[in-house]
């Protein structure tokens, strides 16, 4: 059965207003990139701060259980290693350095989880964009920050994201909040504006750029 002219034409149409949302959404980001103060913030703020970024091998209920479950115990296990950091810096020294190690830490962790060597991932140490993320009183912009990046099997799930230094993930998760040791350290690593704004919770410009964070995410993050 042919289709009809009408219904290709719609579906044509219907695919270039789709490309034009999708380019307009980029052009967007890199345009609020550029402009609102609260990612020049970010780029101020990502000196002192290290984060971890953990990707899912898919969306399914199993893939995304394994992901908390493999940030749970990699998170204890790096915990040893960046507790007696005194600035981030010597924290993204101390991964670099050990990296070798946190792979095969991450590889066993995830053979112990699933039982099975088949499932893979790879450590990194990257640059990554973060959307933007409240942690009890503290709300950090969006913007690109040094990350450790963990991707299970072909990394195409859903992202869990924390700071990695300061010691946020080592807090209880359920009340996402920064243990007072680490909030210190956070504070005398950043200028007076950087942590008062940290402090000042989810601005109107924030709002702004939460709208299109969430829709770059939606379409364009790994």
């Amino acid at each position: 059965m042919k289709k009809s002219g009408k219904t290709v034409r719609f579906k044509y149409i219907s695919s270039l207003i789709l490309m034009i949302f999708l380019l307009a959404v980029v052009t967007l980001h890199a345009m609020l990139l550029q402009s609102l103060p609260v990612y020049a913030q970010a780029e101020s703020i990502s000196d002192s701060v290290l984060r971890l970024r953990v990707i899912a091998n898919s969306n399914q209920k199993e893939d995304q259980e394994l992901k908390l479950s493999v940030k749970s115990r990699l998170c204890q296990s790096l915990k040893p290693l960046l507790d007696t950091c005194a600035s981030k810096e010597e924290a993204v020294a101390r991964v670099q350095e050990n990296m070798d190690w946190i792979q095969q830490e991450a590889d066993n962790i995830l053979h112990e989880l699933t039982g099975s060597s088949r499932t893979k991932c790879t450590v990194q140490l990257t640059g990554s964009l973060f959307p933007i993320r409240t942690y009890g009183n503290l709300t950090f912009p969006p913007g690109c920050y040094d990350t450790l990046l963990v991707t299970l099997g072909e990394g195409k799930g859903e992202n869990w994201w924390c700071v990695l230094y300061p010691t946020l993930c080592f807090t209880d998760e359920t009340t996402a909040s920064f243990s007072e040791d680490a909030e210190t350290k956070l504070q005398k690593s950043l200028s007076e504006a950087d942590f008062s704004a940290l402090n000042e919770g989810v601005t109107f410009q924030l709002k702004i750029a939460e709208v299109f964070e969430d829709l770059y995410y939606t379409f364009f993050s790994d």
